[in-house]
Parts: C-alpha cells; sequence; structure tokens
C-alpha cells in the first residue's frame, strides 16, 4: 500500500484490497491525489522554512515535488496538485494571492496543452470534477451543514473537553461535506466510467481519510529516518502500517456491505450542461443568495432521475440491437419502456457497457444456448443490471458448460433470478404489444448447437428471428415469415441452410 501511495505503483497490490478499495469509494487512496500532495507539501515546507527564508522553501519545496514527480512519472492527479500548489505558492510571495477556480483552471490548460490525449482518461476527468466539487461545492454544503456557526463556536468555548468534542465534530463535518461535493459533482461520470455511487463511500471516507492523513506521512518519514537509524524507522513504518491495516478492513467490511448504490444512464448533453450550470449556480461565483445558494448542491441529484427518465422513455419504441461482439453473439429488444438480451456475448461483450450506459433495468435475459461465446458475459451483465428472468433452451443443465458461464449460473441462484427452460410451442408475453414464440428445440438434445433456441420476436409490427448457433440438423420444418432474420452461427458457412432461407 505505501508503494501505491509513494511511487503509484499498485502492481504489488493483490486483486481482492484493489477491489475493495474501489467498491467502497476510497479508491483515491491508493492513487497519487492531491491530498497526499497537500500532505507531502505541507511537511516539506514546514521543515524547509525552518532552516531557509520563506521564499526559498517554498521554491525547494516545488523543486523537490518536480523531482518527486519525475520519480513516478507525473501522473495526472499528481500534475494537477502540483501546479495548483506551485500557483499558490508563487503568488503569495509577490503578496498576490490566487483563488482556487483560477489555479485549477490554469491546471487543466497546463495538462490539456501537454497531454491532450489525456481528455479521453477516466482518471483526467474524476481527478478535475472531485477537485471543482471540493472548490465549488464543499463551502454550500458546509453552510446547509452550519459548519461556519459551529467553527465560530469552537472559538467561544473555553472548557478544554468540550471544546475538543466540537473540534472532532467540526472536522468530521468538514470531511463529510468535502465527500458530498466529490460524490456530487463526479456522479455522471462514476456512473459511466463504473456503473454508480455507493452512498457508504461517505461515512467510508470519514474514517479513512483522517487515518491517511495520519499513515502517508509517517510512512514517507520513517522511510527517510530508516536510511539514517533503521531501527527507528521500522518502529514508524509499523505505526503507519497499523493504520493502513485499518484502512483496508474498512474498505473491505464496506466493500462486501449491503448497501444502496447510485446509479443512473449515462446523462445526455443537455442534462451534464445543467447538471454543470447547477454546480456553478451553487458556488461563491454566483450572487444568488446565501439560504439559496446552500440547498442547490441536493437539487442537481434531481438530474439523475431526469436521466433515468430519459433512458426509459428511449425505450419505448421498437429497437432491435445487434451488437459487434467479435466471434460472439450478443443483441438487445427495446420495447414499451422494457429491455431484453438476446444473448450477450463472452466475458468482453459490449452489451455490458451498453446496459450500464443507456438502461435503468434488465427485464430478460434469453441465452440461446449453453456457449461461451453467447453466454459467457452472464456474470458481468447479472453484477451490472440483475435482470428479472432467464430463458434457457430445454437440456440446459443436461449438457458441460464453460467454467465462466457456471459462474453466471450459480450467481443468478444466488441472487434469486429464475432460470426458465423453453421449447418449440412455448410462447412468452414480454408486453403487451411483444411477444417471443419458440420453433425449436423440441426436446433436449447433446449437439448443444442443435439445442439453440430458435426464437421469433415479435412487436408493434416487426418480425425478429434469432437463431443462435442452430444448424442445419436442427432446423424445423415451419418457420413463420420475418423482417430481420439473424443467421446461425456467425453467418457460418456450414448454418442456414439455403431451405430454410427459402422457408
Amino acid at each position: 500500500i505505501v508503494r501505491a501511495l509513494i511511487l503509484g505503483d499498485r502492481t504489488e497490490l493483490d486483486s481482492e484490497t484493489r477491489e475493495s478499495f474501489a467498491a467502497s469509494g476510497i479508491i483515491h487512496l491508493l492513487c497519487i491525489s492531491g491530498m497526499h500532495i497537500s500532505v507531502l507539501a505541507l511537511l516539506l515546507h514546514n521543515i524547509l522554512s525552518k532552516v531557509l527564508s520563506l521564499r526559498s522553501s517554498r521554491f525547494v519545496t516545488i523543486a523537490i515535488l518536480l523531482l518527486y514527480g519525475y520519480l513516478i512519472g507525473f501522473p495526472v492527479s499528481f500534475l494537477r496538485a502540483l501546479i495548483m500548489y506551485s500557483i499558490n505558492a508563487l503568488a503569495l510571495l509577490p503578496g498576490r494571492p490566487s483563488d482556487p477556480v483560477t489555479r485549477l483552471a490554469l491546471a487543466l490548460l497546463g495538462i490539456l496543452l501537454w497531454r491532450p490525449y489525456q481528455i479521453h482518461s477516466a482518471g483526467f476527468a474524476l481527478s478535475f470534477l472531485a477537485s471543482a466539487g471540493i472548490i465549488l461545492l464543499q463551502p454550500p454544503i458546509a453552510a446547509a451543514f452550519c459548519l461556519p456557526r459551529l467553527q465560530d463556536r469552537v472559538k467561544e468555548i473555553k472548557q478544554p473537553l468540550k471544546r475538543v468534542i466540537l473540534r472532532v465534530c467540526v472536522y468530521a463535518l468538514g470531511i463529510a461535506s468535502a465527500s458530498l461535493a466529490v460524490m456530487i459533482c463526479t456522479f455522471p461520470a462514476i456512473s459511466a466510467y463504473y456503473g454508480g455511487q455507493r452512498l457508504l463511500s461517505v461515512p467510508a471516507n470519514l474514517i479513512s481519510i483522517p487515518l491517511s492523513s495520519i499513515a502517508y506521512p509517517l510512512s514517507m518519514i520513517s522511510i527517510v529516518i530508516s536510511w539514517v537509524f533503521l531501527p527507528a524507522g521500522a518502529i514508524l513504518a509499523k505505526a503507519a502500517a497499523y493504520l493502513f491495516s485499518i484502512i483496508v478492513s474498512i474498505a473491505r467490511s464496506i466493500s462486501t456491505a449491503s448497501g444502496i448504490t447510485l446509479s443512473a444512464p449515462n446523462y445526455p448533453l443537455l442534462l451534464l450542461i445543467l447538471h454543470a450550470i447547477l454546480i456553478v449556480c451553487a458556488s461563491t461565483l454566483t450572487r444568488f443568495p446565501e439560504r439559496v445558494r446552500r440547498y442547490l448542491p441536493f437539487s442537481v441529484m434531481l438530474i439523475a432521475f431526469l436521466s433515468i427518465g430519459w433512458a426509459k422513455l428511449s425505450a419505448y419504441p421498437f429497437q432491435a440491437i445487434f451488437f459487434d461482439a467479435g466471434q460472439a453473439d450478443a443483441m438487445l429488444l427495446k420495447t414499451d419502456g422494457y429491455v431484453f438480451a438476446f444473448d450477450i456475448g463472452d466475458i468482453y461483450t459490449p452489451i455490458d457497457d451498453y446496459i450500464s450506459a443507456s438502461c435503468i433495468s434488465l427485464d430478460g435475459v434469453f441465452l440461446t444456448h449453453p456457449h461461451y461465446d453467447h453466454a459467457g458475459a452472464l456474470k458481468r451483465v447479472i453484477e451490472t443490471r440483475r435482470p428479472s428472468v432467464i430463458y434457457v433452451p430445454i437440456g440446459w443443465f443436461d449438457v458441460e458448460y464453460n467454467e465462466t458461464i457456471q459462474e453466471g449460473i450459480t450467481l443468478a441462484g444466488e441472487a434469486g433470478i429464475p432460470i426458465i427452460e423453453l421449447k418449440t410451442g412455448d410462447s412468452i408475453q414480454l408486453t403487451d404489444n411483444a411477444v417471443v414464440n419458440v420453433y425449436s428445440p423440441s426436446a433436449a438434445t447433446n449437439n448443444v448447437n442443435d439445442m439453440s433456441l430458435l426464437l421469433e420476436i415479435h412487436s408493434r409490427g416487426h418480425t425478429v428471428m434469432i437463431t443462435g448457433d442452430l444448424t442445419e440438423s436442427g432446423e424445423p420444418e415451419t418457420v413463420p415469415d420475418i423482417d430481420i432474420l439473424k443467421v446461425s452461427h456467425h453467418g457460418s458457412k456450414s448454418a442456414t441452410s439455403e431451405q430454410f432461407l427459402l422457408k
């Protein structure tokens, strides 16, 4: 963990630890972020100012940070924090302090001029959005929590114990308001990149940030001291390790705990613009009265419900969407506000990203047969958007299939998702206007390709036929007239016979 914090190298972290930090919303603690640079810069400046002038200590601090950045490869979050710190430190020398919005804008401009391709990076977007949230939204949220009033109250209290308790409350509310500000500002990006934001991330940050603020500089100091006197460095390292072990325990506990996850489909451009406008309106950049601005940050989250409504409306027209899934099959049907998947591709399927980006629910999954290239993504799809039901061909549980598919079936069972076997003659009413008729298989078979579901989807005057990997020997004698045929076995020469096409 210290290696990740100091060098930005997470290769030695086990996957369970990385995933637990990500799931609990404190993954930023494993990145060299603005918080770590601020702590390091403050530590360096305080030490150097004891032996150097104020001007010299600031220049030397910036020089050491530049050397540090060179060693770790100048990640985006480090560059942003470095530029913002340098502008602030140098502007104070002639007595002309800069405002945080200007510093953030200059950091954005500088990085895009140097590395314009970073604009596509999730780390770039989240780093700047998180900083914007703290700068623009934390003050009004803190005002809503009556934080300024409590800070004034601390100065008035004379009793030591009450003063300490109130200071702790002020500190906790400060972190909570910052966490909420970051969550609100980054929510569209978090939903787009990771599918949603867990509410438990707020208490996770509330506990972990103070611990990390102590453990991080402690680990840095222990490394320096160990060069001089190893036993003393080892003692400090032990203390830092203990604090980090608490943070890891918090991350693992919250990542496995049941809790509410806020998620929304990708915001359309109009809603993204509205989201940004409301954030600016909530900040001190505008002249809205404080009593209005303190509640505006919470109204920003209402846009998430607008994006959900937008996605619901977009699912009403009939749409049959076929995905370019490589050597795999994946299709999505949208109609009457419902969404159904017909085969979902392998574990690298694009259907998972599409569902996360544009659908609020997945009402059902049809798996034509248990081959990896048609059902390998089942586990991922269930984790992304838990379907209400899964349909499979008769005989599904009588054949052997890929371990990845088995993991998905097991997860479906654990989640209580019903798995229904279908055969010739079955009919599924998807919506008031959409129905699925099953033309094959008529009975269980050992030939996995020929157990493929042959499905006719009829909705609002449109007809689509899904064939899976059905071979000529498994084709039925009669089929209905259809508008769109998804040819069998990825268009293989040995599948979908000419006789079947002429029918």
